[in-house]
């Protein structure tokens, strides 16, 4: 600061040395301000990863929960919306921070009669509001006392597809 900009400061009763240092050619960014997002549109690998990473069966008579471990592989926040699993469709609206994992109960009713059902589909966003799916391949093994099928595992199928992209 010149003997100048001093005197004008302390003449308007301005504070005399700035908070913040002042970077020549630098724009002031806003607290409130989302980060710039790594997402380019055309190249899956810049895709936020939300996967399931393992399931749990618990049956109980002829009724059976199946829960799923869901990690978000990303360095953003990602929001659950949808699970497509076994012929259904589960709302879940669930937040989950960057490299966090949490349970779902993803599936609920009857035990499993068939094999039938190969792709379960994970639908999620970013914060910003980029919407993303995750296929994931499912293995079952077959129960032979109650000649019904539990999953197996479900293992992530890449790429990632941008939805709405």
């Amino acid at each position: 600061m010149s003997v100048f900009g001093f005197m004008k400061r302390l003449i308007m009763a301005q504070p005399l040395f700035d908070e913040q240092p002042h970077v020549q050619g630098a724009t002031p960014v806003s607290a409130n301000q989302p980060p710039l997002s790594s997402i380019r549109k055309n190249d899956a690998s810049t895709f936020p990863v939300l996967q399931i990473t393992r399931t749990e069966t618990h049956e109980s008579g002829s009724h059976v929960q199946i829960y799923c471990h869901i990690r978000n592989e990303s360095t953003e926040q990602l929001i659950l919306d949808k699970i497509r699993l076994l012929g259904t469709s589960r709302q879940m609206t669930a937040n989950l921070q960057p490299h966090d994992e949490q349970e779902y109960l993803v599936y609920e009713g009857p035990q499993l009669q068939t094999d039938a059902y190969h792709d379960a589909q994970l639908d999620y966003r970013t914060a910003a509001g980029d919407y993303f799916e995750a296929y994931h391949d499912v293995t079952y093994e077959y129960q032979d006392a109650s000649k019904t099928y539990t999953i197996d595992e479900m293992n992530l199928r890449l790429p990632i597809r941008d939805i709405y992209g």
